[in-house]
């Protein structure tokens, strides 16, 4: 069967609260089984990082419910593709909170992810956080 992998990153919107990722991850676990939904959340206190990967209709219908998130902004595709199996298989959303550095962070997040992921995949989340400033926020313009 294939499935629908999205990637995207997006930065914390002003004001975003720590009780507020408990709500992100409460939501997910709720709602991404019934959907079909897995993935990984990646947030250093300033930026997401996120994949998910599901049937094609299921996950486009959650990018729209994200880009409409008051909680992000500044959210970025940055990978789409059709893939054969999971890379997340087990997981209906995966937490990995980057409390350190970016090199230190892309270590954590290796770590956490060399059991169950697939080598590209790995890579294309180095690629992503190495993509962005993830030690160092993005201030908003104007």
């Amino acid at each position: 069967m294939d499935l629908l992998s999205l990637a995207y990153t997006s930065w914390a919107s002003p004001g975003f609260r720590p009780d507020e990722l408990d709500e992100i991850m409460r939501q997910s676990h709720t709602n991404n089984p019934l959907d079909g939904i897995t993935g990984l959340l990646a947030f250093n206190g300033a930026a997401f990082l996120q994949i998910i990967e599901g049937a094609e209709t299921a996950v486009l219908d959650l990018e729209e419910r994200l880009q409409r998130d008051p909680r992000h902004c500044s959210l970025v595709v940055r990978d789409r593709r059709t893939v054969d199996k999971r890379a997340f298989p087990g997981w209906s959303m995966g937490l990995m909170r980057i409390t350190s550095g970016r090199f230190e962070g892309q270590s954590e997040l290796m770590k956490a992810l060399e059991r169950d992921t697939a080598p590209p995949v790995r890579e294309l989340i180095l690629a992503m956080m190495r993509s962005i400033p993830f030690d160092e926020p993005m201030s908003e313009a104007g």
